[in-house]
């Protein structure tokens, strides 16, 4: 096994985040109050989708799009409904080989209609 697919092996994805990219993920938070999994981890994972990939062994291209699906529905401005339900559907087709999770179908399957039910957009909200 090669130095780079080292980090990538099961297991070994919460030393990968730490090691290439910085990010503690996963671990408890002094006090018993959560864990490091948050928006800042999350946010910094996905603007270097090259190391997020390496770290997890899922496809870039599904994280590029992933993260463009949360930074479309967390914006100011208003969004075209029907170019967003496309970008979910197809994202959420390269998707099949894998296990989604709740959360991520969630995210692919109703983000649109949950946009389209809200009076201003959701980033205005939080």
């Amino acid at each position: 096994m090669d130095h780079e697919a080292a980090y990538c092996v099961p297991g070994g994805t919460r030393e990968a985040f730490r090691t290439r990219m910085g990010l503690r993920v996963d671990e408890p938070r002094a006090g018993g109050s959560g864990n490091s999994n948050d928006g800042n981890t999350a946010r910094r994972a996905f603007r270097s989708p090259a190391e997020f990939a390496a770290c997890t062994g899922v496809d870039q291209e599904l994280i590029n799009r992933v993260g463009t699906v949360l930074q479309a529905v967390s914006c100011l401005h208003r969004l075209d409904i029907d170019a967003l339900s496309a970008y979910c559907r197809r994202t959420a087709e390269l998707y099949v080989e894998r296990y989604m999770s709740t959360t991520l179908h969630k995210l692919l399957s109703h983000s649109a209609a949950v946009v389209e039910s809200c009076h201003l957009p959701i980033g205005m909200m939080s």
